[in-house]
């Protein structure tokens, strides 16, 4: 099986003081072996390796020469100290060089490659397996680009010199033959330089296909542009696109020269021909590309298509979304475009080349906030509501001026607390409270007041998970016997969902809030749960409320609205999956509270042994800060985990030895897929001289003490949880650092 990984550079940290020879020596069709800092033991001997330099891309390739080993630091401050850090012997076959400057754009990898993660805390991050022919074809053609050719030249001439005459037929021309002929002879090499152009970027865009060029002329008019557009596979039939033009003149100025670009485009002859939308719709969907902001680089800008379009009016407008909002009723489609610079001519190939690379790269989150905005109307149109406007957050702000929002989620990593909270947020909206004076009182009155609400039904309480469906949530149907007992029948009846039935009960007491937890909400299918009503939950489609909204359920055919005073509060594990994976339609109608360790929560906590002592504060707070540096903040340790320990019944090295055992290493385990060296780097097994305080014990083993002399293979690491560290103090004060021992 192929393996991938991917190292960092950080000029920052190493300034690579050889990096230029090193370059002079790829030129020269050779290779050179460099010693690199690999956090992961895992890369083996022949593993390709690819060098990701902070903030740009992928600028090296190489094999690994030589495995995992113990190495001076790449700092020769810390070095001179005796600190080592784990290395492998990489062999570099390919280095950018700066001047050529031709590399694999880091926008560009997150947009084609977004399963993986690009801008890594640390060296030797696995590439997922999925990816790696794809980025191995990417490399390749990157590595073609200094010394490719395109003819430039003849395209620039063609549409600077040619393009404004007609074109017949040579044969049918008579006295106007050699003229036609040579018209035809410069229209056919520069639609064959832009076509070899386009085909040179598709390879560079796996999961993508590109659209053919149209023609050099058109029943005798010759074409004032070449233009290729590249869809996302399986979105080939709709308009939207990334483009490359090359024009005469720019659509807003044609007084100006050729011009060569990159745009986010919608081809009108498809907006009219869209299968689900009407072209008016489908203009709208394109035009939510000003939802967000364009990064103020050069050459970087909208331009609009005025109204009418048969008018072939343009309008440039910078890179102010605010300024083409104000005339938006007066246009017809937004482009995002941005222009290649220099002169168009075949030496400049290398140059042009990279800035189109650069270019689809910056562009290219873009066309996919397109699709998405696409897929979500989808879903609202097949649940016979078609909403036009974006949702907006409702904020009901109760007699004692507590406000409080109709839809929230507290989010966060795994012991945070967030289902512990969903109580005091219930209570509190319910009984007219802040949370901080809740906060006040103690949680044991806190959740017997929470469990009074529930057994009054005014507090409902479910968890999401992949096989929930509808049929649970809002409505479904279920078998029953009916019949005499000799002549027994299936029958179906209609149930109604948790959901539904809790809406139904509220309605009836319009004046009282009611809370509806959702627990693990992120793990359902929320297309699958809600339905056409996920558009009923938003604050201002309530019944009762300004724009109301109501559906017909498919089974009972019972028309049916989410009341106002309804509150749906979630939970969600940014463990399981992180807020911008989340599905977009529940995501927009939603209000999030970010849930994070708290440290405070438990910097009292001392646990005491044979004289010695160590703070479970400060043990948390600095894994936290390693997990962070290794992983993201996203998959930290949360204080539940340790507020047991506040309990002086459960105040014991035991009691912290089973958390460590049953929960928190566990979940090192699977936040690092079984990567011990990090897992130890979390647990500062790494700094502990004495092996009986690690908790993960590491031993190398020799090939040749398993397999012979004759063998030739790598020595390997094998590791084991200690049991014995679990139950001494002395391993719990080794996670801090020497300085911030007790």
């Amino acid at each position: 099986m192929k393996k991938a990984y991917l190292l960092t550079w950080n000029p920052e940290n190493w300034n690579w003081p050889d990096y230029k020879e090193k370059v002079k020596v790829i030129k020269e069709g050779k290779t050179f072996i460099e010693s690199w800092t690999s956090s992961s033991k895992q890369p083996k001997v022949g593993d390709q390796v690819f060098l990701l330099k902070n903030k740009v891309g992928i600028i090296g390739h190489g094999h690994v020469e030589k495995a995992s080993y113990d190495a001076p630091h790449y700092n020769s401050e810390k070095a001179q100290e005796g600190l080592t850090t784990n290395h492998i012997d990489v062999k570099f076959d390919w280095l950018m060089d700066e001047i050529e400057n031709n590399y694999i754009p880091i926008d560009l990898l997150e947009s084609v490659f977004s399963k993986q993660t690009w801008r890594p805390q640390s060296s030797g991050i696995e590439i997922k397996e999925e990816y790696i022919n794809d980025l191995e074809n990417v490399y390749r053609q990157v590595k073609l680009i200094p010394n490719s050719r395109i003819d430039f030249d003849a395209l620039n001439n063609f549409l600077e010199n040619y393009c404004r005459r007609r074109y017949s037929d040579p044969e049918k021309a008579e006295n106007q033959k050699a003229e036609m002929e040579e018209i035809k002879k410069v229209g056919q090499a520069a639609y064959s330089a832009f076509n070899r152009y386009g085909k040179f970027i598709e390879k560079l865009l796996p999961g993508f296909k590109m659209k053919k060029s149209n023609s050099w002329q058109n029943s005798g008019n010759l074409m004032k542009y070449f233009w290729i557009e590249y869809k996302k596979e399986g979105y080939e039939d709709l308009a939207h696109s990334i483009s490359i033009s090359m024009n005469a003149y720019p659509e807003y100025n044609k007084r100006k020269g050729v011009t060569l670009s990159v745009r986010v485009e919608a081809k009108d002859s498809q907006c009219k021909k869209d299968s689900v939308f009407s072209e008016k719709e489908v203009y709208k969907i394109h035009n939510s590309i000003l939802d967000f902001p364009i990064k103020k680089t050069d050459n970087l800008y909208y331009q609009a298509s005025v109204k009418p379009k048969e008018r072939k009016l343009f309008k440039k407008f910078g890179n102010d979304a605010g300024e083409v909002h104000k005339e938006l009723d007066q246009l017809e489609k937004v482009q995002i475009v941005k222009e290649i610079i220099g002169m168009y001519e075949e030496q400049n190939t290398p140059d042009i080349l990279m800035q189109t690379v650069q270019a689809i790269a910056e562009l290219m989150p873009y066309y996919e906030h397109i699709l998405e905005v696409r897929e979500n109307r989808i879903k609202e149109k097949e649940g016979s509501l078609m909403i036009n406007e974006e949702p907006e957050t409702t904020y009901i702000e109760n007699q004692s001026g507590n406000t409080f929002v109709k839809n929230s989620i507290l989010y966060g990593p795994p012991g945070t607390g967030k289902t512990y909270y969903t109580a005091y947020y219930s209570v509190a909206i319910c009984d007219d409270l802040s949370i901080e004076e809740l906060e006040k009182k103690s949680y044991g009155e806190v959740l017997e007041r929470f469990n009074t609400l529930k057994k009054e039904g005014r507090i409902a309480f479910t968890t999401f998970h992949q096989s929930y469906g509808y049929e649970e949530f809002i409505e479904g149907i279920r078998p029953v016997m009916a019949g005499e007992e000799e002549k027994k029948s299936i029958e179906y009846e209609i149930v109604p969902g948790v959901f539904k039935k809790f809406c139904d009960e509220a309605a009836l007491v319009d004046d009282e809030p009611y809370i509806f937890i959702i627990d693990e909400i992120n793990r359902g299918n929320i297309s699958k749960i809600f339905g056409e009503l996920i558009t009923l939950i938003e604050g201002t489609k309530r019944k009762g409320e300004r724009e109301e909204l109501s559906a017909f359920l498919p089974y009972s055919q019972e028309e049916f609205g989410v009341p106002k005073n309804v509150y749906i509060l979630g939970t969600m594990n940014t463990a399981d999956r992180s807020i911008a994976l989340m599905d977009t339609a529940l995501r927009r109608r939603f209000n999030f509270i970010e849930m994070m360790p708290d440290c405070r929560t438990i910097e009292d906590v001392v646990i005491r042994q044979n004289g010695k002592e160590v703070n479970i504060g400060n043990v948390l707070d600095i894994m936290n800060r390693r997990i962070e540096f290794l992983f993201d903040r996203e998959h930290t340790i949360g204080h539940a985990f340790f507020t047991s320990l506040k309990n002086d019944n459960s105040n014991s090295i035991g009691r912290l030895a089973a958390i460590f055992r049953n929960s928190i290493i566990p979940l090192l385990q699977e936040y690092f897929y079984d990567d011990y060296e990090k897992i130890r780097l979390v647990l500062g097994d790494n700094h502990k001289k004495d092996e009986q305080f690690q908790f993960i014990k590491k031993a190398n083993i020799s090939p040749k003490a398993l397999f012979g002399e004759s063998i030739r293979l790598e020595s390997t690491a094998l590791y084991s949880l200690n049991e014995d560290a679990l139950w001494k103090i002395e391993s719990y004060q080794g996670i801090l650092l020497p300085q911030q021992e007790n």
